[in-house]
């Protein structure tokens, strides 16, 4: 049963161990990539540094701690440990106050060092420039989370696991010229009367802009499983009647004034969930 909204993603699963014997695995859990060189804006305030997402893990009602893997790749090249050099965090998810700090600091760094981080592609100080025209840090890695634990599942029993956490949404603008562009089309699959309601929209709001909020959930990993997931269920909670959504995934129904779901026996997941949602911008946030 997994459960998406802009505020919160919960799933819980049902193991059931078919054997005679326990079997004691790795459970990895991976988070959708981060690209700080693509097309979305991050932002979390966390007081955590390295579960920044308040993931938690119940195995049949006990807390498990899950460790956590954080890595930095440019180009298919890991480059973790250039970035920890400079005391650069793999997921910048720190605030702005921080990234402000951050920006300070990187562009005080010696000219050697600037020059190493620019030969690895991770840092540059040429596409974007502050007050009087002071060149500023921009940053260009993808950054990997995977949380894992050891866990033993009892023969010929179902164990229960749940794990809630905080999303890592992606934030942009939405125009009449950009509901058009190739990606936006490509990646959420937006046909034509679907483009007609959002310009139709963006024509009542202040300065005809929207936000686009892109939330993503890794669920190809269950291939991982013996066998189709036996029963799956999603349900996607647009926070309001009013937001528009897009996927390119398949058989989402209306289910609420705000919800869409999916559910399907025997499923065989091929593609992660993907999806899009606009929305007047909170001039407030």
């Amino acid at each position: 049963n997994l459960s998406i909204s802009e505020k919160e993603v919960t799933v819980a699963y049902d193991f059931f161990n078919e054997s005679d014997e326990d079997i004691s695995t790795l459970v990895a859990f991976p988070l959708p990539d981060l690209e700080f060189d693509g097309d979305w804006n991050y932002v979390v305030r966390s007081a955590d540094p390295v579960n920044w997402i308040g993931f938690t893990v119940m195995v049949d009602g006990h807390e498990v701690k899950p460790q956590v893997q954080a890595r930095a790749m440019r180009f298919g090249i890991d480059v973790t440990e250039v970035l920890q050099r400079y005391g650069i965090p793999v997921t910048m998810l720190s605030g702005p106050e921080s990234l402000i700090a951050m920006d300070d600091r990187l562009s005080a760094l010696p000219p050697e060092a600037k020059a190493e981080l620019l030969r690895y592609g991770v840092v540059d100080w040429t596409s974007s420039w502050g007050a009087n025209n002071v060149p500023l840090p921009t940053y260009h890695w993808t950054s990997q989370i995977t949380f894992y634990w050891f866990q033993t599942f009892p023969a010929g029993k179902t164990l229960h696991v749940e794990h809630p956490y905080k999303p890592v949404p992606g934030y942009s603008s939405v125009t009449a010229e950009g509901i058009e562009e190739a990606y936006l089309q490509r990646e959420f699959c937006i046909d034509k009367d679907l483009s007609k309601a959002i310009v139709s929209k963006l024509k009542t709001e202040q300065d005809e802009i929207m936000s686009g909020v892109n939330l993503r959930y890794v669920v190809v990993t269950a291939g991982n499983w013996l066998g189709p997931i036996g029963k799956f269920s999603m349900t996607i909670d647009k926070g309001s009647p009013e937001t528009m959504l897009a996927t390119c995934w398949k058989g989402l129904k209306q289910t609420g004034q705000q919800t869409m779901g999916f559910d399907q026996e025997y499923f065989q997941p091929e593609d992660d969930v993907n999806i899009i949602l606009i929305k007047p911008f909170d001039r407030n946030e």
